[in-house]
């Protein structure tokens, strides 16, 4: 069973990457990718604040 965080409409998404590491995304309920976010969070690619920024992105102010 797979869990999954969705926090409004968007959802944060785990990729597992072929080198066997974790990167984290976000996307809108019908599965496309959040552009934007995407763009910022590949800035953060491999450091430990990435899955942190991408939650920050999604939960509402």
């Amino acid at each position: 069973m797979v869990r999954q965080v969705v926090v409004g409409d968007l959802r944060v998404q785990r990729i597992e990457r072929k080198d066997g590491q974790r990167s984290w995304t976000i996307v809108w309920p019908e599965g496309t990718l959040h552009t934007e976010a995407d763009r910022f969070l590949r800035e953060h690619e491999g450091s430990g604040t990435q899955k942190t920024y991408a939650y920050y992105l999604v939960v509402p102010a």
